[in-house]
């Protein structure tokens, strides 16, 4: 005896409600990519604030040992080195503050293209380490939570 199978049975999905999966992923997508560099770039912000309070805490030492007046404006002299390097900004530019000041200490620029809208700059400043950004497309300082 043969065995009739019955395809009435077997259902499979049609083309239309793959494309509508296919557009309702495509939408999600597109609203989650934007946020994505937003909180990678937050994340590379840390990264250079926690290279500048790494800074304040060298330079103080320094002055602490060598001169109680005034900081030091060589990288060289300061017992800091950046584990990895400095991938995603550029060496720190280092300022000559008096001790007990409001003036900025150190800043770090953010390493990108030109006309990245990521183009930013970090500055720390002396007596209590406020951390500020300055540059970059309009608000992104405030995106990044300055």
């Amino acid at each position: 005896m043969y065995l009739k199978k019955n395809c009435d049975n077997e259902r499979a999905f049609t083309l239309l409600e793959l494309l509508v999966v296919t557009i309702i992923i495509g939408v999600l997508v597109s609203l989650v990519l934007p946020r994505y560099d937003i909180v990678t770039e937050r994340m590379r912000a840390t990264e250079g604030v926690n290279h500048l309070i790494a800074i304040l805490g060298a330079e103080r030492r320094w002055a602490l040992d060598q001169n109680p007046q005034q900081y030091t404006a060589t990288l060289g002299n300061l017992d800091f080195q950046m584990p990895g390097g400095w991938n995603n900004f550029q060496a720190p530019t280092l300022f000559t503050p008096a001790l007990g000041s409001d003036a900025t200490l150190a800043t770090i620029q953010r390493n990108v293209l030109g006309g990245d809208p990521f183009l930013y700059t970090l500055s720390i400043t002396e007596r209590i380490g406020t951390i500020s950004c300055s540059g970059g497309a309009a608000g992104i300082c405030a995106k990044l939570g300055f």
